[in-house]
């Protein structure tokens, strides 16, 4: 028997009789794209110090406590645990601007305006075009050939740098735009003719604030989306800065992730799957895909190659929107592993980092599970390359020049029948580097051997010959790259 791949990965769901002789019971460290025993590399850290959550920024790391990220028109947004803020790589600011809390107060003058007249005023942000919900109005003013004073209360918002004054009233049917003045002016006369003011129609009245502790935050369709307990919220299209206290989709559980895919965006709680079509407010509609399979940390949720992948409660699953697959459901025992915490996709391969381990579905090569001893709290891509967050530093993963220690355990190989008893004698191993060889016979340990470079001539122990099965366990920093092995029947009446 010659076993000369090893490009299937882990199985640990199967009995380790039935596994073709490619998979492993065991298969961590391994690179697996090699095809042959040989360990990924070590991870290198710069030591930058980092926290739980990273996102690399015009060429620079953020990190934050348990925020959610996303890059819009070249705006980092950042979902903390109390608001959402935006980040323009200098300075950083809540999402939205609050609203003045009381209407402007005024007197009158001689002037201008006849009529009946009713203000407002906004903040507003000049450089990014935020603006605030209007204030309370005035009640009517009544003029005749009068001007109006008005005085306002300054944004101790460090991103207000004016104030738009709006008025209704006169020849004006809809409340207009009148001035801009700057946020350090508290006062301003009024005294500018029907047909002679800006006109521009406020706009802002449903530009709230995001709401309080909004998780998840998601970009689909020119809109951010976040999850507040069992509520989807929503900006307006092309407006993050924009949320109206009205703008969301009811879920009858808590929400627990989202993620994108071609058709529509996928909202999941524990146990159920979503997904929302349409592109606006006035369009959103909600299709159940799952009754059954949710999703259980967001930030396992991933794209690859246009599919969306994550870990629910039945295993790692993908979808395009439409019927939901888990993957994994006949190769891994999800009991084996700690806390889901986070996942991330570069290439076609899927990390799923838990409290204890790193799991890998690599899909270049086919369905294909390995493990890695990784323990990351955070991890993101840059520059092609895979980053991870552990014990507080910033690591590049698998980019230094040692070896990690790589444990390969081969299925339990029979030869044909499990009932037949086999005479097993030599083996023999091509490998470089250090090495340590296990053989199993009948799942007990027979023989310990440390392998040399090039070919290995193994021999059993004479009284460990004869088995039903067998079974090959390697661990090191070296490479292998051939086990070969013969078996014979029963001789002599054995």
């Amino acid at each position: 028997m010659l076993l000369q791949s090893f490009n299937k990965g882990l199985n640990n769901v199967k009995s380790p009789n039935l596994l073709s002789t490619s998979e492993s019971v065991i298969c961590d460290n391994v690179d697996i794209s090699k095809g042959a025993l040989i360990p990924l590399n070590i991870d290198i850290t710069d030591n930058t110090i980092v926290l739980n959550s990273i996102i690399n920024y015009k060429n620079s790391w953020v990190t934050d406590l348990d925020t959610y990220y996303v890059i819009y028109r070249e705006i980092l947004y950042k979902a903390k645990p109390d608001k959402l803020y935006k980040y323009d790589g200098v300075n950083e600011y809540t999402v939205g601007i609050e609203a003045p809390t009381s209407a402007p107060t005024y007197t009158t003058g001689a002037g201008n305006l006849t009529g009946t007249y009713r203000y407002c005023y906004t903040y507003y942000n000049s450089a990014d075009g935020t603006e605030s919900e209007p204030s309370p109005y005035t009640g009517d003013i009544v003029l005749s050939s009068n001007n109006v004073t008005l005085t306002f209360i300054s944004s101790t918002n460090a991103q207000t740098d004016s104030i738009r004054i709006y008025r209704i009233g006169g020849n004006i049917s809809v409340m207009s735009l009148v001035d801009t003045i700057p946020n350090t002016t508290t006062s301003y006369t009024d005294n500018i003719a029907d047909n002679a003011i800006d006109g521009l129609i406020l706009a802002s009245s449903t530009n709230g604030m995001p709401p309080a502790g909004i998780k998840y935050l998601t970009l689909h369709n020119a809109m951010l989306f976040g999850a507040v307990g069992d509520k989807l919220y929503f900006s307006k299209i092309g407006q993050p800065n924009a949320w109206s206290e009205f703008d969301f989709i009811d879920f009858d559980y808590n929400i627990t992730g989202m993620g994108v895919t071609p058709n529509g965006l996928v909202v999941f709680t524990e146990n159920t799957s979503h997904i929302i079509l349409g592109n606006t407010a006035d369009t959103f509609s909600k299709f159940l895909l799952s009754d059954k399979i949710g999703c259980i940390e967001h930030r396992t949720v991933k794209s690859m190659s246009n599919v969306l992948v994550w870990l629910s409660t039945s295993g790692i699953c993908i979808s395009s929107g439409s019927s939901i697959n888990t993957i994994s459901r006949d190769a891994i025992d999800f009991n084996t592993f700690g806390t889901p915490k986070c996942a991330e996709v570069i290439d076609d391969i899927y990390y799923l980092a838990f409290s204890d381990k790193m799991l890998v579905f690599d899909n270049r090569f086919g369905r294909t599970f390995y493990t890695i001893d990784l323990i990351a709290e955070a991890l993101a891509v840059y520059n092609g390359k895979l980053w991870f967050n552990s014990v507080g530093l910033l690591y590049q993963f698998n980019a230094g020049t040692t070896k990690r220690t790589m444990h390969y355990k081969s299925p339990v190989l029979i030869e044909g029948y499990y009932s037949m008893v086999k005479y097993y004698n030599t083996i023999y191993v091509y490998s470089i580097g250090q090495l340590e060889f296990k053989v199993y016979i009948d799942n007990t340990l027979v023989l310990t051997y440390q392998l040399t470079d090039g070919g290995n001539e193994i021999k059993l122990p004479q009284i460990n010959k004869l088995g039903y099965s067998i079974q090959f366990e390697v661990t090191g920093t070296g490479s292998l790259y051939e086990i070969e092995y013969k078996v014979e029947g029963r001789q002599n009446g054995r």
